[in-house]
């Protein structure tokens, strides 16, 4: 049997989901994994009854009350900028992750002190700033091999090398269109 669909529900988390704060398309994921952490969540959003209210107090409670306990959530955020948002959940032991854009992430302090990107001249594109593995271990560094494939940059190759295709037979696909490596004008 599959198991329900729970969008950005968890099993055992409550609330658990990304919620839209005060700036539109402003997204923040939060996850409450205790409920000594919805007690902080609800003396942070200035509603501490709610760590006692019998309908929140547990997880069990919260998620047979989930769309009330999200509407709690959104309430408070519709307050806040996603930033600050994470910043003081974050400094209550609540995981909250701000949902970035690309350029959001381009500019964010911490990916840039972790050294998240990787600078790599690419000679079609330039040199540029391009996202790094999100992970890293001491004592290995990562490797970038190649750059991105240019368009059409391996057609010969693998069309010789899968295929078997001779010179005169990758030339007439080119000819006829049906590869390329240049861009149609």
């Amino acid at each position: 049997q599959r198991p329900p669909r729970r969008g950005n529900r968890h099993r055992w988390m409550a609330p658990h989901g990304v919620f839209e704060c005060r700036r539109p398309g402003d997204w923040l994921a939060i996850a409450v994994a205790s409920d000594r952490q919805w007690m902080e969540f609800a003396a942070l959003a200035g509603r501490s009854e709610l760590g006692a209210d019998p309908r929140y107090a547990s997880v069990v409670g919260r998620l047979a009350h989930e769309d009330e306990v999200e509407a709690i959530v959104r309430e408070w955020l519709a307050k806040h900028d996603a930033h600050n948002a994470m910043l003081a959940l974050q400094s209550h032991g609540i995981a909250a992750g701000e949902v970035l854009s690309a350029k959001g992430m381009h500019e964010d302090p911490h990916l840039r002190a972790r050294d998240f990107f990787v600078t790599l001249d690419h000679p079609s594109a330039g040199t540029h700033d391009y996202p790094g593995l999100p992970l890293k271990f001491s004592g290995t560094l990562p490797v970038f091999l190649a750059d991105a494939p240019r368009l059409g940059e391996h057609n010969k190759r693998i069309l010789q090398a899968l295929l078997d295709y001779d010179d005169a037979r990758v030339s007439a696909l080119e000819a006829a269109g049906v590869i390329t490596h240049r861009p149609p004008v």
